[in-house]
């Protein structure tokens, strides 16, 4: 990838955004809150769950601690989702 070039947004990616997104809806969690945890700005975390920029591991991680999901589970319904077996 060039240098300052971001990262592409893959289907697996849009699908754990679809899945955190409902999760933080579904808790009453709002996008600022959820941003600081990590910490990243409210305005990456629209990026991140609106599937508009892919999360790292480590973001991924801490999303999923703040609204008390498993990681690995939540891969698994991204892939279910995007039909990525």
């Amino acid at each position: 990838m060039p240098s300052g070039a971001k990262p592409a947004v893959g289907p697996l990616s849009r699908h754990v955004a679809g899945v955190l997104r409902a999760e933080a809806a579904r808790s009453g969690m709002n996008q600022t809150t959820l941003a600081a945890a990590i910490p990243v700005s409210q305005s990456q975390m629209s990026k991140y769950l609106g599937g508009r920029r892919p999360m790292n591991l480590d973001e991924l991680a801490g999303a999923c601690d703040a609204l008390g999901l498993d990681m690995a589970e939540v891969i698994s319904e991204a892939k279910a989702r995007a039909d990525l077996h």
